[in-house]
């Protein structure tokens, strides 16, 4: 049954997440997603003008689902290892049911890059006085300049998507082996253990 007009936008939204996670952004075409939801093409004109317009409402609904989660887990706890392992866990979570080609057919909308870079961007804002808080609760160490730490977190995972040599890595083997030893390399030994545990819980 078709989707009434209040919600197309909607159910294109959710269609369109489905099937760009499953196949890649680019494979996915204006006719899958009318015909997975049982609409014209032009009806998702009317509502989208365009594919990359749909792609920066579906991350948009992501990020949004996300922040209002971490909210209410962050309402239940101060402890930035807790934080620091749930915000993994849900993008291992998130990888695990999305394909590799999600993530490099992203740098081919400009737009979409920039809502991104823009939200990076206020994230890392708030870094800086989360690993403040580590500093204290005693997880993170205190002899890392953090201002640097965030420029170069930046700039690494920036030039990591943008190497087509890396382009055949899941997120899980970028995980393990660069996500990993950078987090190690911040903790103390009280964080690192902490974070071992998290490590063999989810792998």
């Amino acid at each position: 049954m078709a989707p009434s007009q209040k919600n197309i936008r909607f159910a294109i939204i959710e269609e369109a997440d489905k099937r760009f996670r499953k196949y890649g952004i680019r494979a996915v075409t204006m006719d899958d997603i009318a015909h997975g939801i049982h609409v014209s093409k032009r009806t998702i004109y009317e509502a989208f003008p365009n594919k990359e317009k749909i792609l920066m409402g579906v991350l948009r609904s992501l990020i949004e689902e996300r922040d209002e989660y971490l909210q209410n887990f962050l309402s239940h706890t101060d402890n930035v290892m807790d934080i620091l392992c749930e915000v993994l866990r849900l993008q291992i979570e998130f990888s695990a049911k999305t394909t590799s080609s999600f993530f490099t057919d992203l740098v081919k909308y400009p737009k979409v890059e920039k809502m991104l870079l823009e939200y990076n961007a206020k994230q890392r804002e708030k870094a800086f006085d989360f690993f403040k808080k580590g500093v204290a609760q005693g997880y993170f160490r205190g002899d890392i300049d953090y201002t640097i730490f965030n420029r170069i977190m930046k700039n690494m995972f920036h030039m990591l998507r943008a190497t087509k040599e890396l382009n055949d890595l899941t997120y899980h083997q970028m995980f393990i082996n660069c996500h990993c030893v950078i987090i190690r390399g911040i903790c103390t030994s009280k964080g690192v253990e902490r974070f071992e545990n998290f490590i063999d819980e989810n792998f």
